[in-house]
């Protein structure tokens, strides 16, 4: 759907999973995203290009001026008197996203007297010109300042998930198939073993009632639940700091005790205050705007430094020695965007699992089956190494073979020295 939109529902429907979805969509692409979420890179299912974009943080309630400072999605060209009619300066495809959660905080109806508001609402009208895509989340869009509503909602994402698919009510024939739908829910989740899945519903308008249908989505959860952190508490960023209370001169007021035990209250130097035996400072509390921008480096340079790393065993004698690091555990996601999609993630399932039993590559056991072709193989980032790797050892006649994290092992022919594995070492 085209932005910008509002992400709606009620609580727990899974409108921080639509909206990291987005995210990953857009990073995929290599374009610019902004966000006021706590989202973890690492965690992603990102591509090569993903993997090397960074992600703007926002302050949880960004202010009018943290906004300007996004400046334009992209580079432009520099708009000249005489320019030829070739020349694009404004490319939608190129268009970041702005995806801001829990905007009631800061968009409220009731905060019509903020003195950021009319600037906020001026920035978010030239939102698109400025390259951005907006997707606000928001749990009643009756909460959000009218001004902006008109100005922006084009279209509501309506968001819940699949284990509320069957609660609603549904009169006195209800009870008469309750039992049929309990069961298909039973089944399905132990039975079946299929994931949770969130849906979002897109309408046209400003409501999901008198709006028109005009696409569904399906996100996996557990695919993105890593991906951010779902027990963030958004604050308004002010702080409490104590302040020393001066006069006209800059001297700090002070309270000093005297020698017969009362205590007398004086205007100090700074210098004179540590001097001074027993003098207390007055201060004054006052909040402090502690909101500022910051860059999540791109998951590539997560990876680099906080990977694999050696963990140091103390023996003991009380030597520390580094053992070696464990191999990664290659964790192939397979989404489900689509219900019809559940049994192709089944067969994904028993194939990992019959890999792991023969301790072989996953993606040698879907070419064995025939569930992809070696082109689709050679095109997947991660599958791509392996399968090129299993040819050069079968073309030359190497007498090794490949574990199931892709590693290089002996032949059991050939398994004959003392202490060996087909296990990695850990």
């Amino acid at each position: 759907m085209k932005a910008p939109y509002f992400v709606t529902g009620p609580v727990g429907a899974g409108k921080s999973v639509t909206m990291v979805s987005i995210m990953v969509g857009y990073l995929n692409e290599g374009r610019a995203v902004a966000t006021n979420i706590d989202v973890y890179p690492e965690h992603m299912p990102l591509n090569d290009i993903g993997k090397q974009t960074p992600i703007i943080r926002l302050p949880e309630e960004p202010r009018s001026s943290d906004l300007e400072n996004l400046g334009f999605a992209y580079e432009r060209p520099k708009k000249t008197a005489l320019r030829s009619d070739q020349e694009q300066v404004y490319d939608e495809s190129k268009n970041g996203c702005l995806a801001l959660d829990e905007t009631a905080f800061f968009m409220n109806t009731r905060d019509w007297n903020n003195p950021d508001r009319a600037q906020l609402i001026k920035w978010l009208r030239l939102v698109r010109k400025r390259g951005w895509n907006a997707f606000l989340g928001v749990q009643d869009i009756e909460s959000i300042d009218k001004q902006i509503v008109n100005a922006l909602c084009r279209t509501i994402c309506w968001c819940y998930s699949s284990d509320t698919m069957f609660s609603s009510s549904m009169g006195v024939k209800g009870f008469l198939v309750y039992p049929l739908i309990w069961i298909a829910r039973l089944v399905i989740k132990f039975g079946l073993r299929v994931p949770r899945i969130h849906v979002a519903s897109y309408f046209k308008g400003k409501s999901k009632a008198t709006g028109s249908p005009c696409g569904t989505k399906y996100t996996w959860g557990r695919w993105l639940y890593k991906a951010y952190d779902t027990a963030q508490e958004f604050d308004d960023g002010k702080e409490l700091f104590d302040f020393p209370v001066r006069d006209s001169k800059g001297l700090i007021k002070c309270r000093i005790k005297l020698g017969n035990g009362d205590y007398k209250d004086a205007y100090l130097h700074p210098d004179a205050i540590d001097a001074t035996p027993d003098c207390e400072r007055y201060t004054d509390p006052r909040f402090v705007d502690m909101r500022a921008c910051y860059t999540i480096l791109p998951a590539k340079y997560i990876h680099q430094w906080y990977g694999d790393k050696p963990v140091q065993k103390t023996s003991q004698s009380g030597q520390v020695s580094a053992s070696p690091a464990t191999p990664p555990v290659y964790q192939f996601r397979f989404p489900i965007t689509n219900p019809l999609q559940i049994p192709r993630w089944a067969i994904m399932r028993f194939a990992d699992r019959v890999a792991r039993r023969q301790n072989i590559p996953m993606i040698l056991v879907l070419l064995r089956w025939g569930v992809i072709t070696q082109a689709t193989a050679l095109r997947h980032p991660e599958f791509a190494k392996v399968v090129r790797r299993n040819y050069w050892l079968r073309k030359y006649g190497l007498k090794a073979r490949l574990n199931y994290y892709g590693q290089l092992t002996l032949s059991r022919s050939l398994q004959y020295h003392r202490g060996y594995t087909l296990a990695p070492s850990v």
